[in-house]
């Protein structure tokens, strides 16, 4: 069988930058032979085309788009020696700033051919995987809404998140593990594997995709006008200052509501739970590629 060196896996309509006609010639440019360009057509697709990929024996999975096609494609990609890269294109980028990829293309494209990549931890939730963040709480329910409009950006998440911060009840979750078992009513809980929601919103400014856990982070309750100023403090570094800010370090936990079913999202991307959710972290199961 002929190994196919490289795989680019494009979502035309991610993000912003809806124009990718370009990224054609420029990969033939950098890479010159050996790969082949696919293009997504609907929600999964690039999933499939990653493990058709993976059948011919293709070497370096790329994806090209935001964090829900980095998200399909690396899960893809969990647990075998193909290598994953990121042309990050979207509207947040989170994983991609995490890592501290190029956010140019161009630039990307030249880490991408250089593929030197190192081993990072994947997350779990109720079966669904995640790269970056994943959370419960408020951040879900604005990930839900998000879902639905067909604009991207930093702005329009904004307006949906203080129409849905105004309506937000805070229901009850409890948190259990082997060390730690807490009762609170957040107005968000964060499963942090990298260090960002997005746009340079640091939830976890700490965390390390390498260590073998994940950061729990807990917002406290807090009023409207508290949670717009305190937000400010994602963005400049200074997280830990916030008083209704909590974090530690977990290999796993479980978090479950007497309220019954609630939305979870894994970078971004919503999902229905059962009562509860059963988080983990898979220690060094993607090989991802990266800057020297």
């Amino acid at each position: 069988m002929n190994k196919m060196n490289f795989t680019f896996i494009i979502n035309p309509y991610s993000g912003l930058k809806r124009n990718k006609s370009n990224l054609p010639s420029l990969i033939e440019e950098k890479v010159k032979n050996d790969f082949e360009i696919v293009y997504t057509e609907y929600a999964g697709h690039a999933s499939a085309i990653a493990k058709t990929a993976l059948s011919k024996g293709s070497k370096n999975i790329i994806a090209i788009g935001g964090d829900g096609t980095m998200n399909e494609v690396a899960t893809a990609l969990v647990a075998t020696d193909s290598n994953f890269g990121l042309i990050p294109m979207g509207s947040g980028n989170g994983f991609a700033r995490s890592l501290r990829l190029p956010l140019d293309s161009e630039k990307a494209l030249d880490v991408i051919v250089k593929a030197n990549s190192k081993k990072i931890d994947v997350g779990k939730i109720n079966g669904h995987h995640f790269f970056c963040v994943a959370g419960i709480g408020f951040d879900a329910e604005v990930a839900q809404q998000f879902q639905k409009r067909k604009i991207r950006g930093a702005i329009p998440y904004f307006f949906i998140g203080l129409k849905e911060l105004s309506a937000y009840t805070y229901p009850v979750y409890f948190l259990k593990n082997a060390e730690k078992e807490l009762k609170v009513n957040p107005l968000l809980i964060t499963f942090a594997n990298g260090t960002e929601f997005g746009n340079g919103a640091k939830i976890a400014p700490f965390a390390n995709m390498q260590d073998g856990k994940f950061d729990v982070c807990i917002f406290s309750k807090m009023s409207i006008f508290r949670t717009i100023i305190e937000s400010r403090k994602m963005f400049n570094g200074r997280i830990k200052q916030i008083k209704s800010y909590s974090t530690f370090l977990a290999e796993n936990v479980t978090v479950y509501s007497d309220a019954g079913n609630f939305t979870f999202h894994t970078d971004g991307e919503p999902h229905t739970a059962e009562k509860s959710v059963d988080v983990e972290i898979i220690p060094h199961a993607l090989n991802v590629i990266v800057p020297d």
